[in-house]
């Protein structure tokens, strides 16, 4: 397997033989733990972090992260779940130039996810990146092609796919249950209005290479981690961190590819902290007989998040109103409420009776599971990397129609870009800080 140079140099002879050792995604001998390396030691990580170190099967390598003062708490938790404490890295490369590793889990912030997954599968690793798996939709392209050439599993950390009550809804609606549905509303009401106007400039804390924290994206003043979901170059925005989810979701229940149009509108509406991303925003996605409707706020902390209130302790079905997060499908014959995390789902029929009702948790070690025995075996996982850049145009369609002016965009399916639109297009790619650039050739 040819191994292309990269912003790091040449891999070294070692890792080129590490590599063909995982050729076709089989590891060394069946027997062998999959050695993990994690990129990012901070939110998400420490969420994963415990579910991948309690398999039997899995040995946590390696932590790698550009603040060291985020060691020390991932360090302990590795070395209490598995009695061994991994290497520590400053600089993802070395982590992807060892041999030893052979996957990466990537939870870092939005901007990183594509080049570090590209660099990951040029080095031979199999990937694990969380949401939104790209700033872009050229980005995420890339991953695509890059996962199909290096012959590397890619999961993509929607881990809905994986859950047993999303499957049984899909089933229950191709049978027919609620009738043909023409209208489908994705409801993100979360989130906590931020107050006291725009950050102040600081000093960037010692041990922290804000540097290569930047990467791809400007070396803008340091602020905080507020640049985070606040700013384009950094993120997709706080409300599709979240709203991917419920999207990708409905993709794959009622068998949606790419829409034919779709119209954005928003802003910033309540948070006067200088933010460039919306905290409210409404969006209409437009198929062939079916609409798709986003109504998303950061401005509604009160709605309940399923996981953490009823069903984290018990089977109680929620109370769909005040929801956080959730799909509402409207049938002929009737309608369905289903639980993004959790909660499981409800149908009613016309004169408003359950048809069905199943209750439900969340269960990420499954999806975890998914992936690992996907590196075992070299088959897709259940949110391969492809599968997600087709949901993901959607959250890069809707924000692309907000910033262009809050105007309808169609959609070229076949060619990944607008129709006749030469400003919206200039957003399907970024400008990327040197030496961090996604190559044209993967």
């Amino acid at each position: 397997m040819k191994r292309r140079t990269f912003v790091g140099g040449m891999f070294s002879a070692s890792v080129a033989a590490g590599v063909s050792n995982r050729a076709n995604g089989t590891l060394r001998a069946p027997s062998d733990r999959i050695r993990i390396g994690l990129m990012g030691c901070g939110g998400r990580q420490n969420q994963l972090i415990p579910d991948f170190a309690a398999r039997d099967d899995v040995d946590i390598a390696c932590v790698c992260d550009v603040d060291q003062a985020q060691f020390s708490r991932i360090v302990s938790v590795v070395d209490e779940i598995k009695g061994k404490m991994p290497r520590r890295e400053t600089d993802f490369r070395k982590m992807f130039d060892d041999p030893e590793i052979d996957a990466v889990v990537i939870a870092v912030n939005h901007h990183w996810h594509a080049l570090a997954t590209i660099m990951a599968c040029q080095a031979g690793k199999h990937v694990y990146v969380e949401k939104p798996m790209a700033t872009n939709v050229w980005e995420g392209r890339k991953m695509v092609e890059a996962a199909r050439k290096y012959d590397r599993v890619v999961q993509v950390g929607t881990q809905n796919r994986s859950y047993d009550y999303h499957t049984q809804a899909a089933d229950f609606i191709r049978e027919g249950h609620i009738g043909e549905i023409h209208q489908v509303r994705i409801v993100n009401q979360m989130g906590n209005a931020a107050k006291g106007g725009p950050p102040k400039e600081r000093a960037v804390p010692e041990g922290f290479d804000y540097d290569m924290y930047c990467g791809p994206a400007p070396m803008v003043p340091w602020v905080g981690r507020w640049i985070y979901r606040q700013l384009w170059d950094f993120s997709v925005g706080g409300i599709w961190d979240n709203a991917l989810h419920q999207t990708d979701v409905v993709r794959w229940v009622l068998g949606l590819g790419a829409p034919k149009a779709v119209f954005s509108a928003g802003g910033v509406y309540q948070c006067n902290d200088g933010r460039e991303t919306p905290d409210t925003l409404v969006t209409t996605f437009e198929y062939d007989n079916l609409l798709m409707h986003l109504h998303a706020s950061n401005c509604t902390p009160y709605r309940e998040m399923i996981w953490k209130t009823a069903t984290a302790k018990n089977d109680d079905f929620p109370d769909w109103q005040f929801y956080a997060c959730a799909l509402e499908l409207e049938g002929t014959e009737g309608t369905m409420f289903l639980g993004r995390h959790g909660g499981g789902w409800v149908a009613y029929d016309k004169g408003a009776n359950v048809i069905k009702q199943v209750t439900a948790r969340t269960n990420v070690p499954k999806h975890i599971g998914n992936f690992i025995e996907c590196c075992r075996t070299g088959k897709r996982p259940n949110a391969d990397v492809e599968k997600l850049q087709e949901t993901h145009i959607l959250l890069h369609a809707s924000n692309t129609a907000l910033r262009v002016g809050q105007r309808r965009l169609q959609w070229d399916a076949a060619n990944e870009q607008f129709l006749n639109d030469d400003e919206a297009n200039a957003l399907l790619k970024r400008k990327y800080r040197a030496p961090w650039i996604v190559p044209d050739q993967v």
